[in-house]
């Protein structure tokens, strides 16, 4: 599949004004639809800082293997397939968990009928050859003997040998690794997130770290705004501060801390399911039916009680009927 390289400005592809006129970025143009290039939100918020850093891993100037780290819901695996979406990046995504072997990054042998056995390559090799991204979610959850398979990959300009077929794999010079992660590599002292394993230190070194914590007050509210602009902007303000109360006890290091995780995703799922429940008659208003179904449902009995009690505290209004206004 062939492409063009375009130069756009990064103003204009990230909603970043703040950005010089005139700072360009390379984008893939191919000519016909790519399958792995991600789709893109158009709604999407980026900050500076994250901007910055995706364009220093990207051009590969200082390091080529991007470690995207926080807590459960904070848009990790998101922010690096909307950054590549708007730079035409092919993505190619892999799951990782505890019993995810290196070969199977490789490739695996596959019966193809009359035609006996094939070897079919991975994402790994294809990444590589194609110059795409190559993204490995909950990195950390990998044994650390199976991470340090990918210790010559990461190395610059590191080849990789498919021993079933003797092929020597040497990556593009675009070739990209971004992984996501709940620790940077040194294990989860919290006990929250299970399976988080603590890396190999050789490992570690080979990456650019990027801490993605849950969006500013202000992001999340430019985001309902134009998502769920149905509903008045106080009652958006409403949802923000309650989503960050419910946040800081999930983050929390006490016993008390709640294992509900409250995305960004969740919080536009909870404004949209508030946009249409206005349409069906209850007598639970639409904002509380909402948040019933997108977040209480989710939790544990003593959570649900937890989470319950602080919305009462913290609800605009006292809900009576299915209007979600005062």
């Amino acid at each position: 599949m062939n492409f063009k390289l375009e130069k756009r400005e990064l103003s204009d592809l990230f909603n970043l004004p703040s950005i010089a006129k005139g700072k360009t970025i390379d984008v893939r143009v191919y000519d016909e639809p790519h399958p792995f290039i991600p789709e893109i939100n158009p709604n999407y918020v980026f900050s500076m800082d994250e901007v910055r850093s995706m364009i220093i891993w990207i051009m590969g100037g200082i390091e080529k293997n991007l470690w995207v780290f926080g807590p459960t819901g904070s848009g990790k695996t998101s922010i690096v397939k909307e950054f590549c979406g708007r730079i035409g990046r092919p993505v190619y995504q892999v799951g990782c968990h505890s019993r995810t072997e290196f070969p199977e990054m490789v490739g695996q042998w596959v019966l193809q009928g009359d035609k006996g056995m094939s070897y079919i390559k991975g994402a790994l090799p294809l990444a590589m050859q194609e110059g795409a991204v190559l993204l490995l979610n909950e990195y950390d959850q990998l044994n650390p003997s199976t991470a340090m398979g990918f210790n010559d990959v990461l190395d610059a300009g590191g080849t990789m040998l498919i021993k079933e077929t003797g092929e020597l794999v040497t990556p593009t010079d675009s070739f990209r690794i971004a992984a996501t992660a709940n620790s940077n590599g040194w294990g989860d002292p919290t006990g929250q997130y299970r399976g988080v394993q603590t890396q190999n230190v050789a490992g570690m070194d080979r990456w650019l770290l990027l801490e993605k914590g849950y969006m500013p007050e202000d992001q999340e509210l430019e985001i309902l705004a134009k998502s769920a602009h149905q509903l008045p902007v106080q009652l958006h303000k409403s949802m923000v501060a309650y989503a960050n109360e419910v946040r800081k006890m999930s983050v929390a290091k006490d016993g008390g801390s709640l294992n509900v995780p409250f995305s960004t995703r969740s919080l536009l799922r909870w404004a949209k399911m508030t946009v249409a429940l206005l349409n069906v008659k209850s007598n639970t208003s639409a904002l509380d039916l909402g948040l019933e179904k997108t977040l209480f449902d989710r939790g544990e009995p003593q959570d649900q009680e937890a989470l319950r009690g602080l919305w009462k505290r913290m609800s605009p209004f006292s809900a009576t009927n299915g209007n979600p206004t005062p």
